[in-house]
C-alpha cells in the first residue's frame, strides 16, 4: 500500500493494484469454482427434467407484469365483501383478467409500516405495476360500480371514448334504422315515377 500526501496533515491510501481489477476479483470464501458443472440443468421438485419440460411448465404461468395491483385493507368482513364482488359481480367481468388482487388486515406486516393508510372501511389501493398509486379509496360506499369505474380509469390504456353508453347506442340504432327506412322510401317513390 502506498500513501499519497495531499497536504501537510492529510494523507490518502493508494492501492498497489488497479482498483478496478481489485473490484473484479470474486470473494468466494474458499469455494473451488473449478468443480462447478457449467452446463444448464433443470429441476422440478428436486428431480432433473429436460429443458423442454421446464419450458412447458413455465409457459403455463400467466404473465401479470402489466396488470394493475389492487390492495384491500380492512377487517375480514370488509375484505370478503370486496373480494366477492370482484369475483362474481358483472361490473368486473372485463377487469378480472387485468388485475392482481391482494387483501390484508390493517395490522399485517406486509402493509403496516410501509406507508399504506390502514384506517379505511376498507382502504382500497390501485397501483400500476411500477408501484405508483393511481387510486385510493377509504370506503366502499359506492360498491362494485364505484371500484370498477376507478379501475377502468386507472388503466393507462383506458380511453373514455370507448365507454359504451347503452342508452345512446339504442337511440342511435333507432335513428340509423329510421334514416335507412326513409332513404328506401324515397328510392321507391322516385323509381315509381320513371
Amino acid at each position: 500500500m502506498k500513501y499519497l500526501i495531499l497536504s501537510a496533515f492529510i494523507f490518502a491510501q493508494v492501492p498497489d493494484e488497479d482498483p478496478i481489477a481489485e473490484m473484479r476479483r470474486i470473494n468466494n470464501y474458499g469455494v473451488d469454482q473449478s468443480k462447478f458443472d457449467r452446463t444448464e440443468k433443470y429441476f422440478f421438485n428436486g428431480d432433473r427434467v429436460s429443458k423442454t419440460t421446464a419450458e412447458k411448465m413455465v409457459s403455463g404461468v400467466p404473465d401479470d407484469s402489466t396488470h394493475l395491483r389492487v390492495t384491500i385493507i380492512g377487517n375480514d368482513d370488509q375484505r370478503k365483501m370486496v373480494l366477492n364482488d370482484i369475483k362474481i359481480h358483472p361490473e368486473f367481468d372485463e377487469l378480472r383478467n387485468q388485475i392482481v388482487v391482494q387483501d390484508y388486515p390493517p395490522d399485517h406486516w406486509a402493509i403496516r409500516d410501509v406507508g399504506f393508510h390502514t384506517a379505511g372501511s376498507p382502504t382500497i389501493y390501485v397501483q400500476l405495476p411500477s408501484g405508483k398509486v393511481v387510486h385510493r379509496q377509504d370506503d366502499y360506499s359506492d360498491g362494485a360500480e364505484g371500484l370498477a369505474t376507478a379501475l377502468r380509469k386507472s388503466d393507462p390504456n383506458y380511453r373514455k371514448e370507448g365507454d359504451p353508453d347503452l342508452r345512446r347506442t339504442l337511440s342511435s340504432s333507432l335513428l340509423l334504422f329510421a334514416l335507412c327506412g326513409a332513404c328506401f322510401a324515397i328510392l321507391v317513390i322516385f323509381r315509381g315515377e320513371d
